[in-house]
């Protein structure tokens, strides 16, 4: 074989690794929520939203009560975990201001929803993760995987919308506060066919504050079919007291779906 062949057959070996690399690495797409709204089914009147059309909204409170808030925007698209390895990952940053309880455990939550066809916020299944804090706070879970059925607005946490099942890694570090937090929250299809959740909610220098987590969802019955919605909520306990300070403030909220690439 002459040396013209060796360095064609190379060549081709090399074009063919290529291809087959090509072939199988991951395939990601990010969508960016911005339709924001108070949600219409079950307003606060308490809040106004700025920035409801973009990646960063802001919940502000009017100073004349408090109550609950329910916050929510569609993905952009209808995101479906289709082959182990296929993940889902709602990331961003929130900052709290005002008259914060330092001891409002879970009053903050977010979570990836899939509404589907339902015309209400009720019965949305998904998961959600909120801001442990006070006596008990490292001795507690912070995940909530929705019932089905469930009655409940989709931020509800009560035993009969919400299961609180006991997560495994966890990390806790008082220190909720007046305060700018990273979270992440992300879903992975395992090939058991169930659900891999891990989150995170970090306190942004100087703020110390830190709760993160993980737990395997193998209910097939609560393992959303795919996630189309996220939601927060701000719990009458976030604050102490209703003011025009109180504000739950977002920036560049995404959300990224991450293919194997079996998947179609």
């Amino acid at each position: 074989m002459t040396k013209t062949h060796n360095a064609t057959l190379v060549g081709l070996a090399v074009a063919l690794f290529g291809l087959l690399a090509w072939a199988t690495s991951a395939y990601s797409q990010t969508y960016t929520p911005t339709n924001w709204v108070n949600d219409p089914f079950y307003p606060n009147p308490n809040y106004t939203i700025g920035g409801a059309n973009t990646t960063s909204p802001s919940f502000r409170n009017n100073g004349a009560d408090r109550g609950t808030l329910f916050g929510n925007s569609p993905i952009g698209s209808t995101l479906r975990l289709v082959n182990p390895g296929d993940t889902l990952l709602c990331s961003g940053q929130v900052t709290i201001t005002g008259e914060v309880n330092v001891d409002g455990d879970m009053q903050f939550r977010i979570g990836l929803f899939y509404q589907g066809t339902n015309n209400a916020d009720t019965n949305w299944l998904g998961y959600m993760v909120g801001n442990a804090t006070g006596a008990y706070a490292g001795t507690t879970d912070g995940l909530y995987v929705r019932n089905n059925p469930n009655q409940g607005v989709y931020s509800s946490g009560s035993p009969g919308n919400a299961m609180r099942p006991p997560c495994g890694s966890k990390s806790y570090s008082p220190s909720w506060e007046a305060a700018t937090y990273d979270f992440s929250l992300r879903i992975t299809l395992l090939s058991s066919n169930a659900h891999d959740i891990s989150w995170k909610l970090a306190g942004v220098s100087p703020n110390s504050y830190l709760y993160a987590g993980a737990y395997t969802n193998n209910f097939v019955l609560t393992m959303a079919p795919a996630f189309d919605q996220v939601g927060i909520m701000g719990g009458v306990a976030l604050f102490n007291t209703a003011s025009s300070s109180d504000g739950i403030n977002f920036k560049n909220v995404t959300v990224t779906l991450s293919k194997h690439h079996d998947a179609p």
